[in-house]
């Protein structure tokens, strides 16, 4: 069953219903006309109390005379099916006072015309409530007013358990599950569904307690723990300080150190992930010994002394029986793990390496390669080798010859935490091992492995040579700077080898290439073009690099009938002289990559610009001016394309577009399948045509605009009104805005035109309330422009 079956209202009422319940009412003019001229007779006479009174009496009857004619005309209003004037009137008639405030007839009009509407339960069911209070019992109708209210209720309850009939429990769970606790306490208050659900019936509620995320700001924490049943904690994340904090209810250390408390007092011992950092050997020992029936898994984040020399790793398969897998990590902030003090496997247990990410000490190398030869079991291995201790073919030689069972292995120049991970291996495990062999490979060299040194891109290539050799069956990712290997025979270096064998099981390829492209030489070219051939299940391409900008590769692209995402990244590392050539050669044309949007598979296009991040001088300065003049007609080509595509995810990161560029950009997409957008601009103002071309693209679901406009940015919140209110009247459907101001994730502006069907509206006090509209901007940056 879909869901529009779930969103399918049953019909409450029928056309008529209000009109046929009016109280049958005969005006009465005439009692107004004499109260108003006896009202006259005594203010001529100067008796001006019975003036009043008359007076009054006279404006009374003529109220309620004048809300039983905006009723009649309100059920004239339904019957043309004009609800909004309908509940207008209604309105006006309550408001009016008097005697009609006691009677059902304003109220059931004005429900009825909303539950006509078919999307204003919530609305319909506040005016039945009101009637219900205001209504008195005595009233004949009263009891019927009640059992109206209750029978929306109801109709709300179900109508919101679409989502749970809907999407399986471990999904639903997985989803509520990213919710702090008091993001899920706000959500249990939205309805009684919801309050069922997450305190009853949803048996993950309590299941991880995070005092990063959930405790961090929460105010009433004492009293929150007192109320979690500890049986129901599988999972703890804990901040420990070595000093007690006193009076800190908004820091780590002391609300972690309140868990402890009340996991000691409470009994959590059902726990069966912990993640605990900055902790001592005392704290740690009383956890573990609280739940040694139960942990599996345990996550350490400290120093170096606390977890390798203090017994941290050692504690654990010692006090836990069910204990699978540890986890050490090392922040930043702390000193390298000397390679010479990881154990490959953890004394007197069954606990092996299993994952290892480290930057090797230059001081001791032998040290490295020693455990890279005891960690047998070794499955993924991430190496950041800033200080280059070892050359990139010595690398790649000893994962060869060391790494048995390795499946991930990342060789990169960016420095990380270091990590290691201890596995228990059963016996057959480590007999057996593992069938297959590297399934991710990444190498990130760094811009000076080459240095002049032809015979070390000869090494390289050699050792990749043979790793593909061994791995072509199984690898799945594979994320390759290709900037060493060109100065090879590119017919007969390691790329050349994979496209031979073919690479069956390969998913994701990301190529980087620093070299320019030289036109005499398509050999590059060809055998990237031969690998993409070569891979049946290719699902994932991202392409950086100029000389990467292809029709061969873009036609190869064409024929993968499992690719659904392509990223192409221009940088221009171009000399001005090759820069003019290009322009004069028309290479920078959107026909090149036109034989890619004849895939219909392909679902998610993004396509960046980047100019290399060298001082800024009057060469770089000229480039900015030929693209300037190059780019904005590339980009209007390009967004033909896509309009004439299946693509549904659209990212345009190159360039910030101006008024025109704009305009013609949203004009080419208006028609398009895309859902979600990413576009940067920089416009002097965003008037009536701009938004009007935004709101006109059909299927548009997502917007994220990088707003570099001078003066603060010109996408501000009376601009987001006008785009929402003009979205609907093209439809109703859901619209989510998302306004970055500058590079700092902390200066955005967001917002959402909702979708009645999920999110009836409701009596918003402002547009803020109406469109969820929230302003992250910096008040000091605006202040500034």
């Amino acid at each position: 069953m879909g869901r529009s079956a779930f969103l399918q209202l049953p019909l409450l009422v029928k056309p008529g219903d209000a009109y046929s319940s009016f109280t049958k009412i005969n005006l009465d003019l005439n009692a107004i006309q004499v109260a108003f001229e006896r009202g006259k007779q005594a203010y001529a006479t100067q008796n001006y109390n019975d003036a009043v009174n008359l007076f009054s009496e006279a404006i009374t009857k003529l109220q309620f005379d004048l809300s039983v004619i905006l009723l009649h005309r309100a059920a004239t209003y339904e019957a043309q099916e004009d609800y909004d004037r309908a509940v207008k009137d209604g309105q006006q008639a309550e408001l009016l006072g008097g005697k009609m405030a006691l009677r059902p007839d304003p109220y059931v009009t004005q429900a009825n015309a909303l539950l006509l509407q078919g999307n204003n339960l919530c609305r319909a069911a506040t005016i039945f409530k009101k009637a219900a209070t205001n209504v008195p019992v005595t009233n004949p109708q009263h009891c019927q007013l009640t059992t109206q209210y209750q029978q929306i209720m109801n109709t709300i309850d179900q109508h919101n358990q679409w989502l749970v009939q809907l999407l399986p429990y471990e999904v639903l769970s997985s989803i509520l599950s990213y919710l702090s606790l008091k993001e899920r306490g706000k959500l249990a208050l939205t309805c009684k569904f919801w309050f069922d659900y997450i305190l009853h019936d949803w048996a993950d509620m309590w299941d991880c307690i995070n005092v990063t995320q959930d405790l961090r700001t929460c105010r009433g924490f004492h009293s929150l723990l007192e109320s979690i049943p500890g049986n129901k904690v599988k999972r703890v994340v804990l901040h420990m300080v070595q000093s007690y904090p006193r009076h800190m209810d908004d820091n780590l250390g002391y609300n972690s150190m309140m868990v402890l408390k009340t996991m000691r007092e409470r009994q959590w011992n059902q726990v069966e992930t912990l993640d605990i950092s900055e902790f001592n050997k005392k704290q740690l020992e009383g956890i573990l010994l609280l739940n040694k029936h139960s942990l599996k898994v345990l996550k350490l984040s400290s120093d170096f002394k606390s977890i390798y020399r203090n017994g941290a790793l050692t504690d654990g398969p010692k006090l836990c029986q069910k204990l699978e897998l540890i986890t050490a990590r090392i922040p930043q902030q702390y000193v390298k793990i000397p390679a010479g003090l990881i154990p490959p496997f953890i004394p007197k247990s069954d606990f092996h390496l299993t994952t290892l990410e480290v930057s090797p000490d230059d001081s001791e190398p032998r040290n490295f390669i020693k455990l890279l030869k005891e960690s047998s079991m070794l499955v993924s291995l991430k190496i950041s080798n800033q200080q280059r201790i070892f050359s990139y073919w010595e690398i790649l030689q000893m994962v060869h010859q060391h790494c048995p069972v390795l499946q991930f292995f990342h060789y990169t120049s960016k420095a990380e935490p270091s990590l290691t991970t201890y596995t228990r291996q059963t016996q057959q495990q480590h007999q057996n091992g593992n069938t297959k062999w590297l399934k991710e490979l990444v190498l990130r060299f760094a811009n000076t492995i080459n240095e002049g040194n032809n015979h070390n891109s000869l090494e390289v290539d050699a050792q990749l040579k043979i790793i593909f050799c061994k791995a072509y069956m199984s690898l799945e990712t594979l994320d390759l700077d290709t900037t060493s290997l060109e100065c090879t025979a590119s017919n007969n270096n390691s790329v050349a080898t994979l496209a031979q064998l073919g690479a069956p099981q390969l998913k994701k390829l990301t190529v980087t290439s620093k070299l320019t492209t030289d036109s005499t030489n398509t050999s590059p070219v060809e055998v990237l073009a031969k690998l993409i051939l070569a891979s049946p299940v290719l699902q994932e391409v991202n392409l950086i690099g100029k000389n990467l900008w292809n029709q061969e590769i873009f036609e190869a692209l064409s024929t993968c009938t499992e690719l659904r995402r392509v990223s192409t990244t221009d940088r221009d590392n171009l000399s001005l002289k090759e820069r003019k050539r290009q322009m004069q050669n028309s290479i920078f044309t959107e026909s090149i990559i036109a034989p890619l949007f004849s895939n219909l598979n392909i679902y998610n296009y993004v396509y960046d610009y980047q100019i290399d991040d060298t001082p800024v001088s009057k060469v770089q300065q000229q480039h900015q001016l030929l693209l300037s003049i190059v780019l904005p007609s590339f980009v209007v080509g390009l967004t033909k394309l896509v309009g004439n595509s299946k693509i549904r995810h659209f990212e345009l990161d190159c360039i910030r577009l101006s008024n025109s560029i704009l305009l013609e950009v949203l004009k080419n997409l208006r028609y398009s399948q895309v859902r979600h957008l990413k576009i940067r601009i920089d416009c002097q103002i965003l008037g009536e045509e701009e938004l009007e071309a935004f709101a006109a693209i059909e299927h548009l679901e997502y917007l994220f605009v990088y707003d570099d406009s001078s003066g603060g940015g010109v996408f501000d919140k009376s601009t987001l009104y006008k785009l929402f209110q003009k979205r609907i009247k093209k439809d109703d459907r859901l619209l989510v805005v998302h306004i970055q101001y500058s590079e700092s994730v902390c200066d955005y502006l967001t917002g959402c035109k909702r979708d009645p069907i999920f999110i009836p509206k409701g009596d918003y006090e402002s547009l803020d309330e109406q469109y969820l509209i929230k302003d992250h901007r910096n008040v000091l940056s605006r202040l500034s422009h």
